[in-house]
């Protein structure tokens, strides 16, 4: 019987438009067409109370009304979805998230408050100082000082403040790629064997992670220096 009634065409309703939360008002009004359209009359009046002087209309009553409120549970919870695998898959991207080296800050706090906001969805209930936390936790080692000054003076951000701070020290700690040494002059140089030569320039890489960015500066001002005692310049 229960097969039957379930995958009738008006149940297919329910298995089309099952429960997530937020559909609840039209998730509702689809179970009482389904209800009445198979003859269980929506219950709004108690249980009926029955004794041993009660007559087998009031019995019939009874067992008409268990079987109506069996038939409702059931339809309600074929009609209802799984939401749980879809909160642990929500729960994984927030958790498994990272900024990358490439990324702007900006893009990479658009994402997470993204995933918070799925979340937030299908019920994962994080607050804001936690979801601030974890945020800190996925940024990269560039912002390792902003993290230490945060925790250290114990800040109370919203996701938005965080972000324009976060930009604000993105745009200070941009790494420069090059350090010029010299500019280009609109000046003409001549060496001591009077050929005329081209305004000298000159750049310098530092170099990541080596600990000798300092000797590689001092290095190449002491190449320029003597390159422009041979132009003459001196």
């Amino acid at each position: 019987m229960l097969a039957r009634s379930f995958f009738s065409p008006l149940a297919a309703i329910l298995k089309e438009n099952k429960l997530i939360g937020l559909n609840y008002v039209d998730w509702k009004r689809n179970l009482n067409i389904v209800l009445i359209a198979n003859g269980y009359n929506v219950l709004t009046e108690p249980y009926p109370e029955i004794d041993d002087n009660s007559t087998e209309e009031e019995l019939e009553a009874k067992r008409q009304w268990r079987k109506t409120d069996q038939m409702t549970k059931c339809y309600i919870l074929a009609s209802m979805s799984n939401s749980r695998p879809a909160k642990q898959a929500a729960i994984r991207a927030i958790m498994n998230t990272r900024m990358a080296e490439v990324a702007s800050v900006r893009d990479h706090m658009l994402k997470m408050i993204s995933c918070f906001n799925e979340g937030d969805t299908l019920g994962v209930d994080i607050n804001g100082q936690s979801q601030v936390d974890m945020v800190l936790e996925t940024l990269t080692d560039s912002f390792r000082q902003f993290k230490l000054n945060y925790n250290m003076g114990m800040l109370n951000m919203t996701l938005p403040k965080l972000m324009k701070k976060l930009q604000a020290v993105e745009a200070i700690t941009e790494p420069q790629s090059t350090v010029q040494l010299a500019q280009s002059s609109t000046l003409r140089l001549k060496s001591k064997g009077g050929k005329i030569l081209e305004p000298l320039t000159m750049s310098v890489t530092p170099l990541k992670g080596s600990g000798r960015q300092g000797d590689s500066v001092k290095e190449s001002m002491a190449c320029a220096w003597g390159l422009e005692q041979e132009y003459g310049l001196l």
